[in-house]
């Protein structure tokens, strides 16, 4: 694939990927030498220090690249007093406190060190369940876009009211391309009805993204609603193989694609992310056919 970067959900809950005695601070460092990407998911429960995200930036590989989790209070995970998603059927806007600008503009000081170094890659916008279609969410979306303007954006919907019926999609794509906002393929665990299922979907043509939550039963309670929550998962060859024809739609429609595994343990998501990589290339590989023979008429 062209434009793939594949990588992991934060880089220090690798037990086994460092070498020993490997100190915290040049944990970063290590990691960037083997993988082209990492995605920062820290930043959904607070937001950093323009410092610390400098360290981050001065102790890179050049041409490595940060995707960031934008903070959860942007992305409406904060809940008014007293309320609660699952207790009634009310819409985002009953149930979230929506940020005032100066948490966006907090939120964009932040990152900057990234973006002044040309280490910025995707801010994702992983809205909760309870952000539901419809023309409120449409016009927050195009907020988002407007206080980050610049920079690449891409959306994780955790509700399918976004996706179904198929006219919805139409019209989630069609202002998701006005907004240059991508939509990301996301991997999920069982959620029945509740969440989108994986899909290629493109809305921008320079980058895509796919996210990968693990599939493991039961986990859709802690992993819907949460932001950094990781559920424990193995992704088995049979997994992976699902995923390469949809990654290989997406490669052929955008200029650059970003892939992220968050499940646990981190150690058993660094052997998923080498053997995705081998199995798209076995898919891609050109067909031996110096080998060939005819076969014997056994008539």
């Amino acid at each position: 694939m062209k434009s793939l970067k594949v990588g992991l959900c934060g880089w220090r809950r690798l037990q086994d990927f460092y070498p020993p005695r490997t100190r915290p601070a040049d944990m970063l460092a290590y990691y960037s030498k083997h993988f082209p990407l990492v995605e920062i998911s820290t930043t959904f429960q607070g937001i950093p220090s323009s410092d610390r995200v400098r360290e981050w930036a001065t102790s890179v590989e050049p041409g490595f690249t940060f995707d960031v989790v934008a903070f959860g209070g942007l992305t409406l995970h904060q809940l008014r007093p007293g309320a609660s998603p699952g207790s009634a059927k009310s819409s985002w806007t009953d149930l979230a406190v929506e940020p005032p600008e100066v948490i966006f503009d907090a939120f964009a000081e932040s990152i900057s060190p990234l973006a002044e170094n040309d280490l910025l890659g995707l801010l994702i916008l992983q809205f909760p369940p309870w952000f539901e279609a419809g023309e409120s969410g449409l016009d927050y979306l195009a907020r988002c876009r407007s206080e980050f303007d610049g920079m690449r954006l891409a959306v994780e919907f955790r509700n399918e009211s976004w996706i179904e019926p198929a006219d919805r999609l139409e019209t989630t794509l069609e202002r998701l391309i006005d907004l240059e906002i991508a939509l990301s393929a996301s991997d999920f665990p069982d959620a029945g009805d509740l969440a989108p299922e994986l899909a290629a979907h493109v809305s921008v043509a320079e980058f895509g993204s796919m996210r990968l939550h693990g599939r493991a039963a039961g986990a859709w309670d802690r992993v819907g609603p949460g932001g950094d929550y990781a559920a424990e998962y193995s992704y088995s060859d049979d997994d992976l193989n699902a995923l390469v024809p949809v990654l290989q739609s997406l490669d052929a429609e955008v200029d650059e694609l970003h892939v992220s595994f968050n499940v646990a343990p981190a150690d058993g998501a660094v052997e998923s992310s080498k053997r995705l990589l081998e199995l798209i290339d076995e898919a891609e590989r050109e067909p031996d056919y110096t080998q060939w023979r005819p076969p014997r008429d056994l008539t």
